[in-house]
């Protein structure tokens, strides 16, 4: 089955602490892999077969939270990783040479979430 990787998996962990009785902290820290997978279909002169190889991204959090107030700062794709998501594969069908469309993972970003409860 096209972009399904035969392995894929995701970790995560969380620490939260109370601070005092109004206020908390929390960090976090995740992992998740992708593994290759075929962008195509054997065979296919429309998609033909194209492997997008696997890839691994790192992602930080840390917040503070004080009554219904939370704040939230993340980073994601800590290390700036680049691994293809999906490959356009349709300008082969015309000419062998042609390159390969491929949309990649989202670059390093950082966040700051302002959250209030109501």
């Amino acid at each position: 089955m096209p972009l399904s990787p035969r392995f894929a998996t995701a970790l995560a962990t969380d620490y939260r602490i109370g601070l005092w009785e109004c206020c908390g902290a929390s960090a976090g820290l995740s992992y998740r892999y992708v593994g290759e997978r075929p962008a195509g279909f054997d065979g296919s002169k429309v998609h033909p077969q194209y492997w997008l190889e696997g890839y691994g991204l790192v992602d930080l959090r840390a917040g503070f939270q004080w009554r219904d107030l939370d704040l939230s700062l993340w980073l994601r794709n800590v290390l700036n990783q680049q691994g293809g998501i999906t490959a356009d594969t349709s300008a082969l069908q015309y000419n062998p040479d042609a390159p390969v469309r491929i949309t990649v993972t989202q670059p390093r970003t950082v966040g700051l979430t302002l959250t209030y409860r109501l």
